[in-house]
């Protein structure tokens, strides 16, 4: 079709939008993120689920903000390592399965923080940047999580937050109890912090 003709050019390369997974289609805060921004978008995404097209050109501007973000990221990553040794990192490289399970058997031992937290309810998966224990009761124990992201902007941005509410949610279905609070680690290193109960609403809707 002629829209089908048109997706090499529209969709970003190196970063498959709409998974399937046994059959089954599976959404995460990007592919939310994204149809906040154009539904559209999210139509073009599912066609090229069924009908998979040749990658677009390399955004070399986009790949270089990815590397500075990646960078950045792993700069916190080290600086907590250093403070936490406790600090788990979850695989990338492995199945879907076993990051879960890896994930859910750090928060069961309690360690201060995780790294690439994997997340899950039925028909979403997602990849947290980091989780942070803090005090108050959950089905784990005397101690819950919090998400933690890390991003290059200098402010939070409304997408940063409904990304944060994405893993919020994911985290209340693992741990029995809402976060209240979620972060976001900026650029200049900076926290900002957002209740979480400020924004859920919207964001379930």
């Amino acid at each position: 079709s002629m829209l089908a003709q048109r997706l090499p050019s529209i969709l970003p390369p190196m970063d498959p939008r709409v998974q399937r997974s046994n059959g089954r289609t599976v959404l995460s805060a990007s592919d939310i993120v994204r149809h906040l921004g154009c539904e559209h978008l999210t139509s073009l995404n599912l066609l090229h689920l069924a009908e998979p097209q040749p990658g677009a050109a390399v955004d070399e501007q986009a790949l270089l903000l990815a590397r500075k973000g990646d960078d950045w990221e792993r700069q916190y990553l080290g600086r907590l390592r250093t403070e936490h040794p406790d600090l788990v990192e979850i695989e990338r490289d492995v199945d879907t399965a076993a990051a879960i399970e890896a994930t859910q058997a750090a928060m069961a031992r309690g360690v201060s923080h995780i790294f690439q937290a994997a997340l899950t309810a039925p028909g979403f998966f997602g990849r947290a940047d980091f989780l942070r224990r803090v005090p108050g009761p959950s089905a784990l124990g005397d101690f819950h999580y919090e998400v933690l992201d890390t991003k290059l902007a200098r402010r939070p941005k409304a997408s940063h937050v409904i990304q944060l509410c994405f893993y919020s949610w994911l985290l209340e279905e693992a741990q029995g109890v809402a976060p209240r609070f979620m972060h976001i680690v900026l650029g200049d290193g900076s926290l900002s912090t957002h209740r979480y109960a400020d924004y859920s609403r919207y964001f379930h809707r």
